[in-house]
């Protein structure tokens, strides 16, 4: 970026500098400290830079000297260098959310100079992300457009190297990190549906893989240029959120990937290993309770299989007893060594065009804000698999109360209220600044591939029998103008209302006391930004169901045979 009527200023906080990782240069500290709760130490008193108190300066986006040099590359006009520039800046940021790791930097960013396809592919995904988030700032008139016309060659490229794999010696980690970039560029349009396609792709290319290294040693195995535990917990998350929103979305059979992830530590060093270990958790939760639904559907289980089951479940429930303890630890540690100082909070997606507002102020960073939201829900969650009934957490109100709040502040720290520009100014610069200071603010859009909170969110909406709360979490929906991955916190809402409809329906009809049962059973992706939501009714159940035994032990009656019920939501994607 360069300040106007200034020399550019390319600096980072001392922290930054002393880790060697780049600095977003957010002020008054860099998000990037503030995200992995480590005390940033300020700015070192550079000549150019503005002090406390001195008069705002605009600030105009153009292309950058990039941290691996893209910009020099004389193959690239101008606005694919801006592009790979604004990836840098700000796109690669904002998909780690609120975590400081160096996968979309220091991983996939380096491919794009050593192979077209990552490439284009990377241009599409970043022109199409500042078009996405442009409401404070005029994106270029033609994003779409280049954004599209980038796909289409990165896809052409893609062809080739398929028809021709010895042209390149990387060609497969090519095509899989092609393949992620895909499906994120599909989900940021909200083609949902042919971004789990791609995924889809992924995930077979790496199983694929996996299978034939197992039988044996291969030449690929040599040639291998990124680490595929990266990329095999990338795939793995973006196959979590396809089981968590409804496995039909795999259209068949999953692929099955093995993650080799490291075994759980005595003690986390950062709230980055925190967070690989509940994604551990969480893809070993979702799918045990995937399996153990379909068991319960199909009839009593038998007592072989429910040992099985019983000793794999009480696994789970060790690990997750684990990283409660040592996220409780890390968070002593962290709050003993904080600084008196409270920062100012920064969303992910700091560094961009325009004057932007933080909406509070808090010493607890973003990601162990986040961090706490699942650490709250986890027990509940864990008796919901064991017993495969809903109601189960009612018994765990507090900790849904304390998830919400923690989600709640999470959004008020990493959400940006920005000035919505509606047409070019063409009126003098003065006329402009009134302009804009007469116009609402609004919540900048934000989109992440980091662990999230709108799954939560949506849990919390759609669950329980506590009205406030469900409500509570609905509106957050409504305000937070999150995607993250396949989820989607606009259409999460809708979902939530129509579910919260349907079930206040059910009451008028039979009465509050006949304790019907609404399950939702899945959301099916469809082309054209549609999903199907299919869901069932079941018949009263008895008011003093013992929940003591788990759901092995055979007391699960299924379903009760009621009938299914089908429903379609539709909605817009970006630049429609």
């Amino acid at each position: 970026m360069i300040r106007i009527g200034t020399e550019k200023v390319r600096t980072g906080c001392i922290t930054c500098k002393r880790r060697r990782v780049k600095c977003d240069e957010g002020h008054p500290r860099c998000a990037r400290c503030t995200k992995a709760g480590r005390a940033c130490e300020g700015y070192a008193n550079v000549p150019g830079r503005p002090g406390p108190g001195e008069a705002f300066k605009f600030v105009v986006y153009t292309p950058t000297q990039g941290q691996h040099h893209l910009s020099h590359n004389p193959d690239l006009d101008w606005s694919e260098r801006r592009s790979l520039s604004f990836f840098q800046d700000r796109t690669a940021l904002e998909l780690a959310g609120a975590f400081q790791t160096d996968f979309w930097l220091g991983t996939i960013l380096p491919l794009a100079q050593q192979d077209p396809s990552v490439r284009h592919a990377l241009i599409a995904l970043s022109s199409m992300h500042e078009h996405f988030a442009a409401v404070d700032h005029f994106a270029p008139a033609r994003g779409i457009d280049f954004a599209l016309d980038h796909y289409g060659k990165a896809i052409r490229e893609v062809v080739r190297l398929n028809n021709n794999p010895t042209q390149a010696e990387h060609s497969f980690d090519y095509a899989l990190v092609t393949c992620a970039l895909f499906s994120s560029f599909e989900s940021l349009q909200g083609n949902y549906h042919t971004a789990c396609k791609h995924a889809i792709s992924g995930l077979k290319m790496l199983a694929e893989e996996q299978h034939q290294t197992q039988s044996g040693p291969t030449s690929r195995a040599a040639r291998v240029r990124i680490s595929r535990d990266e990329l095999t917990r990338f795939f793995t998350a973006i196959g979590r959120q396809m089981l968590e929103i409804g496995d039909p979305n795999f259209q068949g059979p999953r692929p099955a990937v093995i993650w080799g992830a490291p075994s759980m530590p005595e003690r986390f060093a950062s709230f980055e290993e925190a967070l690989l270990h509940i994604e551990v958790l969480l893809t070993k939760l979702f799918d045990f309770a995937e399996s153990t639904d379909k068991l319960a559907d199909q009839g009593p289980i038998p007592e072989d299989v429910g040992h099985d089951l019983m000793l794999e479940f009480t696994g789970i429930k060790e690990y997750a007893t684990k990283w409660s303890e040592g996220l409780e630890l890390l968070m002593s540690e962290q709050a003993q060594s904080s600084t008196s100082s409270t920062p100012e909070s920064m969303s992910s997606s700091a560094g961009g065009a325009g004057p932007s507002v933080p909406l509070t102020k808090s010493t607890t960073p973003p990601s162990a804000l986040l961090l706490r939201a699942y650490q709250a829900v986890l027990v509940g969650f864990l008796r919901r698999v064991e017993v495969n009934d809903e109601a189960v957490l009612d018994e765990h109100m507090s900790s849904l109360w304390a998830c919400l709040e923690a989600c709640e502040e999470f959004i008020q720290q990493t959400s940006q209220l920005v000035t919505p520009v509606s047409t070019p100014a063409h009126s003098p610069l003065a006329t402009g600044i009134l302009t804009q200071q007469r116009q609402q603010m609004v919540v900048r859009p934000t989109y992440s591939l980091a662990l999230g909170v709108v799954p939560m969110l949506f849990l919390l909406a759609t669950r329980g029998s506590n009205m406030p709360l469900r409500q509570r979490a609905i509106d957050l929906l409504k305000r937070c103008k999150r995607r993250e991955g396949f989820w989607d916190s606009d259409v999460a809402a809708r979902l939530s209302e129509r579910i919260l409809d349907i079930q206040t329906l059910i009451a008028d009809k039979y009465g509050p006391e006949a304790l019907v049962d609404f399950k939702l059973l899945d959301i099916s992706f469809v082309p054209d930004r549609k999903c199907v939501v299919r869901y069932k009714l079941n018949g009263p159940r008895p008011k003093a169901r013992n929940l003591a035994d788990p759901l092995w032990a055979g007391n699960s009656t299924g379903l009760d045979g009621g009938k299914e019920y089908y429903e379609t939501l539709e909605w817009e994607g970006v630049g429609v």
